[in-house]
């Protein structure tokens, strides 16, 4: 029993810890799977950014923009970009603390590529640029934590759908906490 007194009264600090009530704003390195109608869409490093804005004591608004290059083949290319506004709760304190977020977002691809298609009398390149965006559903979650003033480091998993298989990932980001 002596040795779960230390750790209960870690958990127990942190359930009543409060989380920061200052903006964070985070530059965002991971990998992503995309995820489509017909299977996996390729795995690639995403980066982007994110910003937290707290408007109640364990509530914020995170807003997240990623990007990813999934197929980079001269014949096709495809870049997802994933903007995910969510509603985050969190728990913890200044130092410290795990989220969760969920909400609705947006999706947008643009594929570019070429393929030879029977045109009249022979085999001819047909290029295409095609650009589609969509709405998505995503939730997240991860920990932040201040190893120095200000400076943040912040991991997280993230899921997106919105084909049948749906983006997955796992990010780090380097923030910055604003104010106090």
């Amino acid at each position: 029993m002596k040795p779960l007194l230390p750790l209960l009264l870690c958990a127990a600090a942190i359930a009543l810890a409060e989380p920061p009530r200052a903006v964070e704003l985070f530059g965002t390195y991971g990998v992503m799977r995309g995820g489509g109608d017909e299977g996996s869409a390729g795995s690639a490093s995403t980066w982007g950014g994110a910003a937290t804005l707290p408007f109640a004591n364990r509530w914020a608004l995170d807003v997240q923009a990623l990007t990813s290059q999934l197929s980079d083949r001269p014949d096709y290319r495809l870049r997802r970009v994933l903007l995910s506004p969510a509603l985050q709760y969190r728990r913890g304190g200044d130092r410290a603390y795990w989220f969760i977020a969920a909400g609705p977002g947006l999706q947008r691809d643009r594929t570019r590529g070429e393929y030879q298609a029977f045109v009249g009398t022979a085999w001819q390149p047909v290029s295409f640029d095609r650009t589609e965006s969509g709405l998505t559903l995503h939730w997240r979650t991860g920990a932040v934590f201040q190893p120095a003033p200000r400076l943040l480091l912040r991991t997280e998993f993230f899921w997106a759908n919105r084909y049948v298989l749906p983006n997955l990932g796992l990010a780090l980001s380097l923030g910055l906490r604003l104010g106090r």
